[in-house]
């Protein structure tokens, strides 16, 4: 179903993290929408770089904001505090600060989406497991997501960010720098999946 003729719309969102071990770690996300109580689309896909739990949070926030028309009312269901208080609740801090936000680049891209799209956005938080179906539903998606094929690469450059690191040419480095930096060995894990 094509949601270009409609403007208010919910979805149903989840991340997943699978295979801790670092070499192997894969994040999974998917939604589910919903138009008038009609489940309509649904989506999942999986991303490798950087895992963690709140950033496959925020990449199914952000895929979300992508697919939704300007001036749209929107509903976001999902069970991750942490991902609506980046959202909400992100201030306007120093650029040094920013730096040390894990996911920066997803929190500053996503509020970017929302201004520039003009989105009435509302977020709803769902207890997780709690037997909600579409909660259920998405959670199943994001897990589906993890084992997919499907990878998701969005390259977040904003004029909001004002800058960004960038390893070997290809991968922005969107965790506290510091702290990247003193693990060689989580560095080297990056980089092999980047290739992947």
């Amino acid at each position: 179903s094509n949601l270009s003729n409609f403007n208010n719309v919910s979805f149903y969102t989840d991340g997943s993290l699978i295979d801790l071990s670092m070499s192997k770690s894969t994040m999974g996300l998917g939604w589910v929408v919903t138009v008038l109580t009609i489940t309509t689309n649904t989506f999942f896909a999986a991303s490798k770089i950087n895992p963690s739990s709140i950033k496959a949070e925020g990449l199914a926030i952000l895929t979300v904001l992508l697919t939704i028309n300007n001036n749209s009312n929107v509903s976001i269901y999902t069970d991750s505090a942490n991902a609506i208080q980046q959202i909400t609740h992100h201030p306007h801090s120093s650029i040094r600060r920013r730096l040390k936000t894990p996911n920066i680049n997803i929190w500053s891209t996503i509020k970017c989406i929302i201004q520039q799209k003009n989105i009435n956005i509302t977020f709803h938080k769902v207890k997780a497991h709690s037997g909600d179906p579409l909660n259920d539903q998405a959670d199943l998606l994001s897990k589906q997501g993890a084992h997919s094929n499907t990878h998701l690469h969005i390259k977040h450059i904003l004029p909001t960010l004002n800058s960004h690191i960038i390893w070997n040419h290809t991968l922005i480095l969107d965790t506290n720098i510091r702290c990247w930096l003193n693990n060689i060995q989580e560095a080297r894990d990056q980089i092999g999946r980047a290739s992947c």
